[in-house]
């Protein structure tokens, strides 16, 4: 949730956004400890932040993986 609420202090505005694609209030929105379960492919089709950093308990520890076309995140088997 650090890198969520990071986002949110780089991105002035966003939270509002975000919540209104949420359908949710943006005081729900700052409420959360951590991503819900059911909304982090939300939040990281929203945001950009991978659902391997929003929720490891979930999906597992990121990998990053250097390619010739820039960084990729992949999880770790």
């Amino acid at each position: 949730m650090n890198e969520l609420k990071s986002y949110f202090s780089r991105n002035r505005g966003e939270r509002v956004r975000i919540a209104a694609a949420l359908d949710i209030s943006p005081a729900a929105l700052s409420q959360w400890d951590r991503v819900p379960s059911g909304r982090v492919l939300d939040i990281e089709r929203l945001t950009g932040i991978s659902r391997f950093i929003l929720r490891p308990d979930i999906y597992g520890p990121v990998s990053e993986v250097i390619t010739g076309q820039g960084v990729s995140s992949n999880k770790v088997a």
